[in-house]
């Protein structure tokens, strides 16, 4: 979540500077750990302690924990004063059996419920969409105050070219995301399988982690793998240029608290293709083709039409440049403060 640290600094300094903000990094510190089998365990329990004595050590008027999955860190901060921004409830829908995929260990269950009861009892709660909001009054019973939309980071400065003067060579479809399962990798790869019978030119670029073993398993399925090219953890301007110069951005995502990347492409004008599961609906708007996550077919021939129609895929850029307004720097900073001024007030 440094990201969302540094958008929350960023627009507080800029819109609301009468605010003092000391961002706490509770995940920092590395602690030494005994041999053996309990070393994972050991390290894990060390974190959390020395997380909450780091949290407890700062005295504010208002505390506002900036990802609420790791309530389970901070169960010592006076709640009536502490603010928790929810980005997503995926591990605890996943525990509810929600996605078809394994849930998670019983030692992980602790740590989801303990995060939703600090949830439940936190002073103010915000989401970062509506489709997370509706998850957190599912599974606590307790409605947010505010759903504040985030802002998109800074990028580096760099020219925004139209489709028609993309010079990749060869044409390149881009993915952006982790291994977890609900980013869908192994249907990235599918459908791009699809859409390279009908464009053979075509490849595919996937930016996150290195691939894990079961996605190489599909890479080999399909005969991808001069197709397909990793880009392990690009930083910032790596990333601006893989948006600035793919022909369309594929997020088959089979669920999104939020959804960054979307609206990433749409800001260096490349049309999306996504799927319509959790958030993503919410923040692409009209501004993309979506699909059922499990719709390969559907999904692939999305993505064929927006290349074989210039008129579309021009019409989704614009779209997408209309629907990043709702996303402008200045909306977090006033609906935060706002939250804040209301905890403060109440402050014993």
């Amino acid at each position: 979540m440094s990201v969302y640290a540094d958008l929350v600094a960023r627009e507080l300094a800029t819109f609301a500077p009468e605010w003092d903000v000391e961002l706490v990094q509770l995940l920092g510190a590395r602690e030494d750990a005994p041999g053996g089998r309990m070393t994972e365990r050991f390290i894990r329990v060390r974190k959390i302690l020395v997380a909450r004595r780091l949290a407890e050590a700062v005295k504010a008027d208002v505390y506002h924990l900036l990802d609420g999955s790791f309530g389970y860190m901070v169960a010592g901060l006076p709640w009536a004063r502490t603010l928790v921004t929810v980005h997503d409830l995926i591990p605890a829908l996943q525990a509810h059996g929600r996605f078809g995929v394994r849930p998670p260990g019983w030692a992980a269950r602790r740590l989801i419920d303990s995060s939703l009861r600090v949830i439940a009892r936190a002073g103010s709660v915000c989401a970062v969409s509506r489709q997370t909001a509706d998850d957190v009054l599912a599974l606590t019973k307790r409605p947010v105050d505010a759903v504040i939309h985030s802002p998109l980071k800074n990028f580096p400065p760099i020219e925004v070219v139209g489709l028609e003067c993309r010079s990749s060579d060869p044409p390149f479809v881009l993915h952006v995301g982790n291994n977890s399962f609900y980013k869908n990798r192994a249907g990235v790869l599918k459908v791009f399988a699809i859409m390279l019978r009908q464009r053979p030119e075509l490849r595919l670029v996937m930016a996150g982690p290195a691939p894990d073993g079961p996605l190489m398993k599909v890479m080999g399925e399909y005969q991808l793998g001069e197709c397909v090219r990793f880009v392990t953890n690009p930083d910032d301007t790596e990333l601006a240029d893989l948006y600035r110069r793919a022909v369309l951005f594929l997020f088959p995502s089979v669920y999104e608290g939020f959804g960054w990347p979307p609206l990433e492409a749409m800001h260096f004008g490349c049309p999306v293709v996504c799927s319509d599961a959790g958030s993503l609906p919410e923040v692409t708007g009209e501004a993309a083709l979506r699909c059922p996550p499990d719709d390969i077919a559907g999904l692939a021939a999305a993505g064929l039409r927006i290349l074989d129609d210039p008129a579309l895929a021009s019409r989704l850029v614009k779209q997408g440049r209309d629907n990043l307004e709702r996303f402008g720097s200045g909306q977090m900073a006033h609906a935060l403060v706002t939250l804040y001024q209301r905890l403060a007030v109440g402050k014993t």
